[in-house]
């Protein structure tokens, strides 16, 4: 995942009440405040790549919630195999 010599050190802002609530909390206690901070960045930037996705997937489809019904009509043109006996596959 990560290698320590990757790591940059980087100065942040608090406010005093919300860093104190921080240090109490048991997790933020046994991982450490950088460790904390790590994951919540990274599940940010997962959490913005998935709505960039959705708003590019809805600018695409836009309110038809998928293909164009158009796109789908092939299924009739075309030749298929009967389907086999119930039971069969």
């Amino acid at each position: 995942m990560w290698q320590v010599g990757c790591m940059k050190a980087i100065q942040i802002t608090f406010e005093e009440d919300l860093l104190h609530d921080l240090d109490a909390d048991d997790k933020v206690k046994a991982i450490g405040r950088s460790a904390l901070l790590r994951q919540l960045a990274r599940e940010y930037l997962r959490r913005e790549r998935e709505r960039r996705i959705d708003e590019q997937y809805a600018r695409a489809y836009g309110d038809k919630g998928g293909a164009d019904p158009a796109s789908t009509d092939w299924e009739e043109d075309g030749d298929w195999p009967p389907e086999p006996p119930e039971g069969r596959k």
